[in-house]
Parts: structure tokens; C-alpha cells; sequence
């Protein structure tokens, strides 16, 4: 009779265990808790790591940019830098030429068959330009009279209309608030009276140039 229900209690056990065997295999496995943070944990570490790569990138362009920015500041200060150091020293060329004083005289050469002779002068003296000119041994012919230019190979102005001084030399004196010294070459004309100073230059007398 004992045998028996040991035998009974076996069998029972046995039935217990297969079941249990069975039944932990059929569930389906979750993750714990635990690892379910773990994994959470992870993917924000990864999230945080691109949003952190993508600031330095970010950062880095724009400091690039900033630099390259600055870069051409510097040039642009440094072109600025040179034309006003240019602007200064034309300025200051033209400022010594300004306060430089010129004085300058030259031999006229006759062109004119009867002959004569004649001088001329410059000064360019506190921003002050005058211009003399002298005809001596020569008179100009009946009904004429002598004229005096200032010119360029592309222009001309004329300094006005000689007289006779008291010694019988012809004379003219011009003067003006304009610096004259591009006009470098002196002609002496042989006008008509009738005509006056009309701007039209007739015969030339004398030429010469500083």
C-alpha cells in the first residue's frame, strides 16, 4: 500500500515538472526593465553624439566663414591703406610743386627775316605765376603789332600785347592765381591792329621753349 502511493506522488511530481517544462517554453521572452533602459539610453547617447557633431560642423563653418570674412576686411583695409598712402604722396608732389618756387629765363629764337632779338621769363612763387617777355631791334611793321603766346602742343593762351618802353624795348608782363607752367613754349606774333586781340595768332617773330 506505501509503495503504491509513492509510486502515485512520483508520478504527480512528474507530471508537475513537464508541465512547468512546457509551459516556461511557450512564453515569449521580453526584455527587462533594466535593458529596456540600457537600450533607450543608447540610442539617446547616439542622438546626442550626431546633434553634437552636427553643432561642431555648424561651428566650424561658420567660423571659417568669419575667418574668410575677416581675411577680406584685411585686403579691402589694406587696398584702402595703399590708395590713401597713393592719394598722400600725389597730393604732397603737387603741394611741393605748389610751394616750390621756379625761375626760369630763356633766349627766343627769331623766325622772322628781320631779325631782333628777345627774352622770356617765368616765376612760379606763392602760388603766383607771372611771365615777361622783351623784343629788342625789331619794330613790328605799319599797321601791326606784337603779341605774346603761351602754349602747348595742344593749346595756347595768349599773354596780351607788347608795349614800348621809354629804352624802345617792347615789353609784357602776365600774370595769373593759375598754375601756367604746362604751357611751356613762347611764341611772339606780328598782328594785325585793325584786328586786335582776337585769339587768331597771325606771323610768328620769335620761338623758344623752357
Amino acid at each position: 500500500m506505501q509503495k503504491n502511493l509513492a509510486l502515485i506522488a512520483a508520478i504527480i511530481l512528474l507530471g508537475l515538472a513537464v508541465y512547468g517544462f512546457f509551459h516556461v517554453k511557450s512564453q515569449p521572452f521580453t526584455s527587462s526593465p533594466e535593458v529596456t533602459m540600457v537600450k533607450h539610453d543608447g540610442d539617446k547617447m547616439m542622438k546626442d553624439g550626431d546633434a553634437m557633431m552636427k553643432k561642431g560642423e555648424s561651428d566650424t563653418s561658420t567660423e571659417v566663414m568669419a575667418k574668410e570674412e575677416t581675411s577680406t576686411d584685411v585686403v579691402v583695409k589694406e587696398e584702402d591703406v595703399m590708395e590713401k598712402k597713393e592719394d598722400e604722396g600725389a597730393m604732397e608732389k603737387t603741394e611741393d610743386a605748389m610751394t616750390k618756387d621756379i625761375v626760369q629765363e630763356i633766349d627766343l629764337k627769331s623766325v622772322d627775316s628781320r631779325g631782333g632779338d628777345a627774352q622770356a621769363a617765368r616765376i612760379w612763387k606763392d602760388g603766383k605765376f607771372t611771365h615777361f617777355v622783351t623784343v629788342n631791334n625789331i619794330d613790328p611793321a605799319e599797321g601791326k603789332f606784337f603779341e605774346g603766346w603761351l602754349t602747348t602742343s595742344s593749346a595756347f593762351i595768349s599773354t596780351g600785347k607788347m608795349e614800348k618802353d621809354a629804352e624802345g624795348m617792347w615789353r609784357l608782363t602776365y600774370e595769373s592765381n593759375e598754375d601756367k607752367l604746362m604751357y611751356n613754349r613762347v611764341v611772339i606774333t606780328e598782328e594785325t591792329l585793325a584786328d586786335g586781340l582776337d585769339n587768331k595768332p597771325e606771323t610768328h617773330i620769335f620761338e623758344g621753349s623752357f
